[in-house]
Formats: structure tokens, C-alpha cells, sequence
């Protein structure tokens, strides 16, 4: 959900969830990779604020909404 702040910007919440698992890796000192012995999943989460531009938009319909 899009907060209008004016015409041209837009600020929404966001939120997003990734899950990695790493399977290699290189040791300070070594040269080369080598296989991660017991691999397990990462979780990462991220939250915040987004901003959306439209400086370059040519001001589409505006659409209003009523409610009873």
C-alpha cells in the first residue's frame, strides 16, 4: 500500500525474507575453495521504507475512492 506524498512520489512499507545456504567457502590464507562440511540455512530478513519516483510519469487518470 502506496502512500502518495505528491503526484510524483510514492512511500510504502516494505518487507522481504531470503533463505540462502552456503556450500563453499575460502579460508583466510587459503587459495582455493573448499566444501562447507555441515551446511545450513540462512535465514535474512529485511524491513524498512521504500520511495517510489515518478518524475518522468505523464500524470495518469487519478482515481478517487468513497466509501459509505
Amino acid at each position: 500500500m502506496d502512500l502518495r506524498v505528491l503526484p510524483e512520489l510514492a512511500i510504502a512499507p516494505y518487507a522481504s525474507v531470503g533463505l540462502t545456504t552456503f556450500l563453499s567457502q575460502e579460508m583466510a590464507g587459503q587459495r582455493s575453495f573448499s566444501n562447507v562440511s555441515s551446511p545450513s540455512a540462512n535465514v535474512w530478513l529485511s524491513m524498512g521504507i521504500q520511495g517510489r519516483f515518478d518524475f518522468f510519469s505523464r500524470g495518469g487518470p487519478v482515481v478517487a475512492v468513497a466509501s459509505n
